[in-house]
């Protein structure tokens, strides 16, 4: 065989190779999914959220996601939640007239200045010697003689010392009123109200669905109840807690926690859960924000201290969807793949280029059924998928090679 022949095998060779990775680009992908849209009369942003069902299958952090089309051409897309759904800055007050009638309340006046802007959150900066739960008053008035109660019952605490940890904000309807006045409905203590915050706090409404998370109950500690989240929660970021309970009346302090190896773990939102009659009137509060990374592991604490445990007790865990948002053209049609284990999260200038109107503002389209790639291929290394072959063959080696060093040996 001449040396000319022999490159020219070698280079039809390369190119067979090459040609077939080129068609079969999509190969390492071992799923794929049909995204259904309405047929556009012109290019447009589609988004189709992304469900459980691809989550469970696809990379924690979904890098292996991607978008092609019907010619296998690699499409760039954002991966959306929605813009950010709450905003607020705090600024500081004067504080006025601090005071304490005994057996009554605690009381302050907030001064917030000539024209104020909007407000309708407030923080509290309290000094006490022991942990408290207690109900605060909030009052607005233009010349701080008139007053006009905007909420009557609103519950903070400070429980540090037990390990719960404390809540001191409070919202009420917004107002630009100058003064504020907050009485602490505990007369058996004296508050020392060191200072005081206000802003405005704006949150957008933000669409939320029931995850698959299960929650148990778990042995927490005494004086408390909790529940831990059963089976890997990969990729999974929680955006609200929600209880159900059959109990009349109640108001405790909850806390929602995360871990990766259901061993240690994290406090990642505190709030407290009520259920409580005025004038009347039920007011309840059941669900708890949360805003935290994704984690393997949930758990949840309400902390009952003396008083006996919630009766009939439900969670659910909700979550803010994801979307996959691309440009659509008429005429063509658009698969989803996932499910690579090597691949890192792509990166495309439609990231950049886009506006969070625009992301939020796009069609929706629907997900098909997963199907299985018939064409899938383990993107691991050879070695890594016959580690047995390539032991065996190490082995041998060295066998081969402790034979020859003897018979050198010998001779």
């Amino acid at each position: 065989m001449t040396r000319v022949r022999v490159i020219g095998l070698l280079t039809l060779a390369a190119t067979t190779t090459l040609a077939a990775q080129t068609g079969d680009a999509w190969r390492h992908w071992q799923y794929t999914a049909p995204i259904a849209t309405p047929a556009p009369a012109a290019p447009r942003l589609v988004g189709v959220v992304v469900p459980a069902a691809v989550t469970s299958k696809a990379r924690p952090q979904w890098e292996d996601l991607r978008v092609v089309d019907a010619q296998n051409v690699e499409q760039p897309f954002v991966l959306w939640s929605g813009a950010s759904a709450l905003t607020r800055e705090w600024r500081g007050v004067r504080l006025l007239d601090p005071g304490f009638v005994a057996g009554e309340y605690s009381q302050v006046v907030l001064d917030l200045g000539e024209r104020p802007a909007v407000h309708n959150r407030l923080r509290l900066d309290l000094t006490a010697t022991t942990d408290y739960q207690t109900w605060i008053e909030i009052a607005v008035s233009n010349d701080a003689r008139t007053w006009q109660t905007v909420r009557d019952r609103v519950p903070i605490y400070d429980l540090n010392r037990a390990g719960i940890g404390d809540k001191r904000e409070a919202t009420y309807p917004p107002s630009v009123s100058r003064y504020l006045r907050v009485r602490l409905l505990d007369g058996a203590i004296r508050f020392n109200i060191d200072g005081a915050s206000v802003a405005e706090e704006i949150t957008s409404t933000v669409e939320l669905l029931p995850s698959d998370l299960v929650f148990a109950p778990a042995a927490v500690g005494d004086r408390r109840s909790g529940w831990v989240s059963q089976g890997g929660a990969d990729g999974l970021t929680v955006a609200e807690i929600r209880l159900e309970t059959t109990q009349a009346q109640f108001l405790r302090p909850i806390a929602v926690e995360t871990s990766e190896d259901g061993a240690t773990w994290r406090r990642v939102a505190s709030s407290e859960v009520s259920r409580t009659r005025v004038q009347g009137e039920t007011r309840e509060t059941l669900s708890v924000p949360v805003w935290a990374p994704p984690a393997k592991h949930w758990r949840v604490i309400v902390f009952d201290q003396n008083d006996r445990p919630l009766t009939g007790v439900s969670l659910r865990a909700f979550v803010r969807p994801r979307r996959v948002i691309f440009q659509e053209t008429s005429g063509q049609t658009y698969r989803l793949l996932f499910g690579h284990s090597r691949v890192t999260t792509p990166t495309y200038d439609m990231t950049r280029l886009t506006g969070a109107a625009a992301l939020d503002a796009a069609a929706p389209a629907t997900l098909g059924a997963i199907a299985v790639n018939p064409d899938y291929a383990d993107p691991a290394p050879w070695t890594e998928r016959h580690p047995l072959v390539l032991w065996g063959a190490a082995g041998i080696a060295v066998l081969v090679l402790g034979a020859i060093a003897v018979r050198t040996l010998r001779g």
